[in-house]
């Protein structure tokens, strides 16, 4: 078995995305549905944001009316993503750096991958986050 070294070498292919127009309520029962951690905001095609457990925490926490708020008004942008040759090393760091646990793969802005903490983990490659 040959050791991974790259993000396309242990990103997750079936990303799941969702509309900015989407609720949050729809967020949220599809991460439960899918059992992920995060979902990819996508809008004619193009990758625009991140939605994550952090954020639902961010808006329950401040919001009584969560059934009406908006995928876009509360998705992570501009949305950190790294090319399928990352260097995993590198891709670490990046997580680190800007205290992150997902990381979206694209390639020539096109959506192909997703590698989050747990991905790694796998592998025996742990993200500290400060």
């Amino acid at each position: 078995m040959r050791i991974p070294t790259l993000a396309k070498d242990i990103m997750t292919k079936d990303v799941i995305t969702i509309d900015p127009d989407r609720t949050l309520v729809e967020a949220a029962r599809l991460m439960a549905e899918k059992n992920i951690g995060s979902l990819v905001v996508v809008e004619r095609g193009k990758t625009i944001g991140i939605i994550t457990e952090r954020d639902f925490l961010q808006v329950v926490s401040r919001t009584l009316n969560v059934e009406k708020v908006k995928v876009r008004e509360i998705m992570s942008k501009p949305v950190v993503t790294c090319e399928p040759e990352t260097r995993l090393v590198d891709l670490v760091s990046l997580m680190q750096k800007r205290r992150i646990r997902h990381v979206p793969i694209v390639k020539k802005g096109k959506l192909i991958g997703m590698v989050s903490s747990f991905d790694l983990a796998c592998y025996g490659i742990t993200v500290v986050l400060p």
